[in-house]
């Protein structure tokens, strides 16, 4: 079976956030406190940022907490690469995570003293879902 590659790559988020904060790739290296060449060995794929470095990313780009799980876990794939079991696992997490947390929420809250209402909205920028429980 075919692994599926991911929606993002490394680059996408770098470009997003050289867009989103105007920095080049070397003061993004500055930001993060790399030295000159860790950008260009991440846009090549010879390295991959530590967790530190890509909540920096993940917080400068501006992400919310639903889009930082996501790029958290394209980065689990990432580094699962060479592994197809382990691309495929986290692959199927990042697909089914939104539709499977959902009944569960709806029903806690549904059983809940204090539920109004739930609202349930994908968001195909981030590649992911968001739930508003009010």
């Amino acid at each position: 079976m075919p692994i599926a590659k991911p929606v993002h790559s490394m680059n996408y988020y770098l470009d997003l956030l050289k867009e989103r904060s105007g920095k080049s790739d070397r003061q993004i290296c500055e930001m993060l406190g790399k030295d000159a060449s860790y950008v260009s060995q991440l846009r090549k794929g010879r390295a991959l940022p530590s967790d530190d470095a890509f909540y920096a990313i993940c917080e400068a780009i501006g992400f919310n907490e639903p889009e930082m799980e996501y790029a958290y876990l394209r980065l689990a794939f990432w580094r699962a690469d060479g592994d197809p079991k382990s691309q495929n696992i986290w692959n199927s997490i990042g697909e089914r995570l939104p539709t499977l947390a959902l009944p569960l929420l709806l029903f806690i809250f549904a059983t809940s003293s204090n539920f109004i209402g739930v609202s349930y909205a994908a968001t195909p920028e981030a590649g992911c879902s968001n739930v508003c429980i009010l």
